[in-house]
């Protein structure tokens, strides 16, 4: 099996550089070949290795094949002194048995040979139908060869064309082995015409309507022009017995391309700090097709704040130019820049072009500067706390929580109990003086509007011990605590008759420096909330008491309050604007003259214009032609005539594709005026062009027929004749 691999690797080696010579003829083609085939060959030698016969392999053959060898053909292969007395006996027994190893062995070399032979001649067939094909497909699709070198007409002896480049490009002028020109813009062409015999006019007419006569004198004319745009062009000699004209040449012409700028360093937007790095390098390639003729970067300084902006342009040559590396070195200082400006690099670059040259203008860089002034200042005037917003829950979540813990108390040792309960009641005093700052209560001077001395009668037991609850409540105000002003303290050393005296006349004075007066809102809004606040209250009581069983109405009570609040703050403003008059229906409708109301109708007919045409109906010629129409009539040339017309106008802008197909149509044309039928070889370049310009087909919905069995269709069929 090894054998046949080898030999089929080496059958490919031979046909596939014969292959490859054939389908192109050149001795690089096949040596790379040969050179493929020998890889292939040595991979499949590494990848075959194990396969190949050793005579530990053999003596495994041997052993397994023939019974006779009992298993001790490897003993063949092992020197006597190395046998054991045992071994040796055994060998002395076969060697005494007429065994004929080489009968038992396969010969692989006829398998082999009938595996290299089957695949040469596979090789040899797929070789000869590859080539067989592409001869036709040639055959079929090419049109015959437009040769350049026969298009001269027979009063034409040698027409030559000269090439200057401009001058900035420093190429030098060359002359055209070829008709078809390529060359790059602004490029001087001179056409040097020979004549065997005289003309009367000789001119070189262009695609773009251009027509450039050459001298009427003599054999030996000369004409020249700037070739500014690509296109075709072709001869056209009148003299005495007619007209010639030449074939299409083409004419494609290289543009110079404006200068390309890549900023290198720095990044398009960096900070920089001035304390520190107060020079900037900026590095930027400028590549140009020819030259680059000048470079210099442009900065923009923007200074000051909000409005008031001021803006500054100045201009920079580079420093260093190392080919396509230009290099500017900044000082930030010295442009003027501060901390908190902006400053805007660009670079600028234009090449050598004539008359005008290409302009190119880079991205923008933007380089801050760090204010530190600002920075510091901040820094020293507050400290580094992160700012967060102040988070409390709502009353309704607050009575999850208690209905939560109500259902888990079963579970619940009693010191977590006691631990979720003070919790609530944390909770639920940070609600209560969030709402209270809507009425100025800064402090807890008032508790929910009640009353402290209220407070602590109620909660006061009967014997000398006080309640626990107390030392939540209670707090005594006095110089040291910080909740009393220079007024409070002034109050607490007046005369009590002085006091005695302000709260009779609380009742009937507005004060106005009341933590009550410093809201905005209604005395009945206030009421209202003070009554939320006051069941609030309740329900921390209890829940600190470790009773939210109890606390749980009151904290119901207060959800009411807020939103019943909530509602009662809504202003509903009724809305303003025109009111119309009423209708009547019944004695306006349709009671109207319409005598002098005349309908009018316009009618036009919208004619849509095909501007391809042309273009179809010169593929509807060709494809009568190739179904077995013989002669040409004088529709179908005109037809061709004006499908050779839309071919041109694409020429003008892409010649390199339509021009050999226009060049076979205009063929075409000639052999069919002269003889009234022409090859329809000439035409396949012609109709691939053609297509070629038809735009794509509007995809338009289809009504799709859906396949279904046969009781159904009868089913849908008897539902039909029921309706």
């Amino acid at each position: 099996m090894s054998l046949g691999l080898v030999a089929a690797s080496v059958a490919l080696a031979i046909v596939l550089p014969v292959a490859a010579f054939l389908e192109r003829p050149t001795v690089h083609a096949a040596w790379m070949w040969i050179a493929l085939s020998v890889a292939g060959f040595f991979l499949l030698y590494l990848l075959c290795k194990h396969r190949l016969a050793t005579p530990e392999k053999i003596a495994e053959h041997l052993n397994r094949t023939d019974p006779r060898w009992e298993e001790s053909a490897q003993l063949l292969l092992k020197p006597a002194s190395e046998l054991s007395l045992l071994e040796l006996r055994q060998l002395q027994r076969l060697q005494a048995q007429p065994l004929h190893a080489e009968a038992l062995l396969p010969n692989p070399f006829r398998p082999a040979l009938q595996v290299a032979l089957v695949s040469i001649l596979c090789g040899a067939c797929v070789m000869w139908l590859g080539y067989s094909l592409r001869t036709e497909q040639t055959r079929a699709t090419q049109a015959p060869p437009l040769s350049r070198t026969a298009t001269l007409l027979p009063t034409v002896t040698r027409l030559s064309v000269e090439l200057v480049p401009p001058r900035y490009t420093q190429r030098e002028r060359l002359t055209s082995p070829s008709l078809d020109l390529r060359t790059i813009e602004q490029t001087t062409a001179t056409w040097t015409l020979e004549l065997s015999q005289p003309a009367r006019t000789a001119r070189l007419i262009f695609n773009h309507d251009d027509t450039l006569y050459f001298p009427a004198q003599g054999l030996m004319r000369q004409v020249s022009t700037t070739l500014s745009r690509s296109g075709f062009y072709f001869l056209e000699v009148e003299t005495e017995h007619g007209i010639e004209r030449s074939h299409y040449y083409k004419i494609f012409l290289e543009r110079d391309e404006p200068p390309a700028i890549t900023i290198l360093e720095p990044h398009q937007r960096i900070e920089v700090d001035l304390l520190r790095h107060s020079r900037l390098t900026l590095v930027a390639r400028i590549h140009d097709d020819f030259a680059v003729r000048e470079s210099n970067v442009q900065a923009v300084l923007a200074q000051g704040k909000g409005e008031n902006i001021r803006f500054k342009k100045l201009f920079f040559p580079f420093d260093a130019v190392h080919r396509e590396q230009h290099t500017k070195t900044l000082d930030l200082l010295a442009l003027g820049l501060k901390p908190g400006d902006e400053l805007y690099l660009t670079v600028e670059a234009q090449d050598n072009r004539e008359p005008q040259p290409n302009r190119t203008r880079s991205e923008t860089v933007l380089i801050t500067t760090k204010d530190t002034a600002e920075v510091e200042t901040d820094f020293s005037m507050s400290l580094p706390v992160a700012a967060q917003p102040d988070y409390f829950r709502s009353q309704r979540q607050i009575i999850i929580d208690t209905e939560k813990l109500l259902r888990e108390r079963r579970t619940l040792s009693p010191a977590a109990f006691q631990a979720r309960s003070e919790a609530l009641g944390v909770d639920q005093k940070v609600l209560r003086l969030r709402y209270g700052k809507f009425l100025g209560e800064e402090f807890e001077s008032a508790i929910g509007g009640a009353a402290m001395e209220e407070i602590e009668r109620s909660l006061a037991p009967k014997d000398s011990t006080p309640h626990p609850l107390l030392k939540f409540i209670r707090h005594v105000h006095d110089e040291n605590c910080g909740h009393l002003s220079k007024a409070s303290l002034a109050a607490l050393e007046k005369n009590p008759n002085e006091t005695a005296v302000e709260k009779l006349m609380s009742q009937f004075v507005h004060a106005h420096d009341t933590e009550e007066g410093a809201t905005f809102y209604s005395d009945a809004i206030k009421a209202q909330l003070k009554a939320a606040l006051a069941e609030m209250w309740d329900a921390e009581l209890y829940l600190r008491m470790h009773k939210p069983e109890e606390a749980l109405p009151y904290e119901l009570k207060a959800l009411k309050l807020l939103k019943a609040l909530q509602q009662n703050s809504r202003l509903y403003v009724q809305r303003m604007g025109f009111e119309p008059p009423t209708l009547k229906p019944d004695e306006k409708r349709l009671s109207g003259k319409l005598d002098k109301v005349v309908s009018r109708t316009v009618s036009q007919t919208l004619t849509v214009q095909d501007e391809f045409a042309a273009v179809r109906k010169a593929l509807a010629v060709i494809s009568n032609l190739r179904a077995g129409q013989e002669l040409v009539s004088g529709t179908a040339l005109q037809h061709l005539t004006q499908g050779g017309t839309a071919l041109a106008r694409a020429a003008e802008s892409d010649p390199l594709r339509y021009l050999d197909a226009l060049q076979a149509l205009r063929q075409f044309l000639d052999a069919a005026e002269q003889h009234g039928r022409a090859p329809l070889v000439y035409l396949e370049p012609v109709e691939r062009a053609l297509w070629s310009l038809l735009p794509q087909p509007e995809s338009r919905p289809e009504r799709h027929h859906l396949h279904m069995p046969t009781l159904a269709k009868s089913y849908f069929q008897h539902f039909s004749y029921a309706r």
